[in-house]
């Protein structure tokens, strides 16, 4: 995502106030209600992993490299963002439907 930024989005699926519900059976519209995109993750990423990527094409015996690497995500992330709405129509507009 940080050097396709474009091409990525991150989807997070909020069903916190469902807990105590059957997730398996809640209806389709609140899943996709409770969906929020991040268009361009990527540049929000690049910042973070820039020196990784750069030391990904550096040989082996100039320096360490850093791998499995996680991050956590906050609340906040889950709680903003475009609506899947605005994913699907950028699918929609790159393949020209």
């Amino acid at each position: 995502a940080a050097l396709h930024p474009e091409m990525y989005a991150l989807c997070c699926v909020d069903l916190r106030e469902h807990k105590h519900e059957d997730l398996t059976s809640l209806p389709l519209e609140t899943i996709i209600e409770c969906t929020k995109v991040k268009m361009g993750i990527g540049d929000t990423l690049n910042p973070l992993v820039k020196e990784i990527l750069a030391a990904d094409g550096r040989s082996d015996d100039e320096q360490i490299k850093i791998s499995d690497y996680r991050s956590n995500m906050g609340a906040g992330v889950f709680t903003k963002g475009d609506s899947l709405c605005v994913l699907m129509n950028k699918i929609k507009e790159i393949i020209k439907i």
